[in-house]
This record gives C-alpha cells, sequence and structure tokens, in this order.
C-alpha cells in the first residue's frame, strides 16, 4: 500500500461510522460525476466528428453571417 493510501486508511479509521459512510458517498459521488463527464466527452466528440451536424452548424452560421456584422460600424 502507498503512503497516502496508507494515511487516508488510518484517517478513515479515526472516523465515527457515520462519518465514514459520509466520505464513502462522496467517493461515490465524485466517481459518478467522474463517469458522467466522460461520457459527456465522448458523446461531444462524437457530435462535432457527426457530418449531419458539422452541417447543420454550416448552416446556422452562413444564416446568421449577415447578422453577426449587423450594426457594426468602424471601430
Amino acid at each position: 500500500m502507498q503512503p497516502v493510501q496508507q494515511r487516508v486508511l488510518e484517517a478513515l479509521q479515526n472516523l465515527s461510522p457515520l462519518e465514514q459512510q459520509e466520505v464513502l458517498d462522496f467517493a461515490e459521488f465524485l466517481e459518478s460525476k467522474r463517469k458522467t463527464e466522460e461520457k459527456l466527452c465522448v458523446q461531444f466528440t462524437e457530435m462535432a466528428n457527426d457530418p449531419d451536424i458539422q452541417a447543420e452548424l454550416k448552416a446556422i452560421n452562413q444564416e446568421f453571417a449577415a447578422t453577426e456584422m449587423d450594426g457594426l460600424g468602424a471601430l
């Protein structure tokens, strides 16, 4: 066991059962959050590489190109 893991284990043993459960619940929450973020990253990558989505974004950009410059004068 690595020194950090040993220190964490020792610290956990000094907690009450309720406090230990709270730490475990928090660790589960962090793991769930990490997995959700990983899934979102994969989904965003898939969307960015999807030809249909790329075409839709290109069409939206073309549609609003004139509007982006509307009202802008010399700066």
